[in-house]
Order: structure tokens, then C-alpha cells, then sequence
């Protein structure tokens, strides 16, 4: 598990331990990144990197819930399911590091935050329609399901490309739609 902390140095090294994971999987496959590799790109130690997190998964870990961090903040705002703020939430955090989530998006490698992210989608959109539909038990878990992975893979797919020029807020505002239909029929 990863560690946290509101030390200056703490904060600091974590971040170049993060920035430095993120430009050597940009250069060479995830599974032949190392811990030195790591630490050594940041300009730290090992030891550094193990005060900060127990393995490199960590790292994928927290970048997974700085990644949905937002979207848990906005789930707790509406009254209903609004999947175009989880669209624009999940997005701020790619804006920083784009080549690095588009590498996410494609390479099965990094499955393991796409489904991390998907999740807790599933998570939160379980939480929104339990606050005003019907459902409950199986069947909310299989909508919140379905909702959820739709969500994720529309947003990976958009971010390869697979939707040329379509803006993300006109790709979210037809999800919206799609979605409110179907609630609205349930």
C-alpha cells in the first residue's frame, strides 16, 4: 500500500517517484521497469522509494485514485446519476500526462488501473441510483455494471482516438443521454 504524508520532502520525492514511473513507461514496456529504474530516474534511492510504496503497483494504485478522486467528490454533489461530471473528472488528471494515458488506454499491460478506475465507477454510479431509482440488490448491481463499463470504455476509447474529433463533452453529453433513457425505463 502507498503512503501518505503532508511533509514538503515526503511530497516532493513521491511526486518525482510518480513523474519518473511515468516517463519510463513511456520509453520501455511496464513489466521491465524496475524499482532502481525507477528511483534512479527520480534521483532518489531505493530505500526512498520503499518509504513511499510497497511495490511498483503502488504507483498504479495511487494514480488510479488521484484519478478518481474528483469523480468521488462530484458522485456525492447530484441528485441524480450525471456520468458527463465522471467524463470531465476522470479527465483532469489525463490532461497532465496525456502520452502516458493514452499508453494506458492501449497497452493490456496497464489493465489493472483501467479496471481499478472502472471499479470505482461502478462504485460511485451504484452509490447515485441507489438515490433515486428502484433498484436494489442484483439488479443494481448489474446497471451500476453496465453503466460503469460503458463509462470506461467510451473514455479509453476516446482517449486513443477512437472517435476522431468528437470533443469529450459531446461524447459525455450523448452518454448523458443514453443513460437517462435507459434509467428512465428501469
Amino acid at each position: 500500500m502507498y503512503r501518505v504524508s503532508k511533509d514538503r520532502r515526503f511530497v516532493k520525492n513521491r511526486k518525482a517517484l510518480e513523474q519518473a514511473f511515468i516517463r519510463l513507461a513511456l520509453q520501455k514496456p511496464y513489466s521491465h521497469i524496475t524499482v532502481t529504474d525507477i528511483a534512479k530516474e527520480a534521483g532518489v534511492n531505493r530505500m526512498t522509494f520503499y518509504s513511499h510504496y510497497s511495490s511498483i503497483e503502488d504507483i498504479i494504485r495511487e494514480i488510479a485514485a488521484i484519478m478518481v478522486g474528483d469523480m468521488e467528490a462530484h458522485a456525492g454533489k447530484f441528485p441524480v446519476l450525471d456520468v458527463r461530471s465522471f467524463f470531465f473528472s476522470a479527465d483532469e488528471y489525463r490532461q497532465k500526462y496525456p502520452e502516458f494515458f493514452t499508453l494506458v488506454a492501449k497497452d493490456p499491460e496497464f489493465h489493472v488501473l483501467r479496471e481499478m478506475v472502472c471499479g470505482k465507477m461502478k462504485e460511485l454510479v451504484s452509490m447515485c441510483l441507489s438515490r433515486y431509482s428502484t433498484l436494489s440488490g442484483d439488479d443494481l448491481d448489474v446497471c451500476a455494471g453496465v453503466i460503469a463499463s460503458g463509462v470506461c470504455t467510451t473514455y479509453w476509447d476516446w482517449v486513443i482516438g477512437k472517435y476522431g474529433d468528437v470533443s469529450l463533452d459531446r461524447l459525455a453529453f450523448h452518454f448523458q443521454r443514453l443513460v437517462d433513457g435507459s434509467i428512465g425505463n428501469l
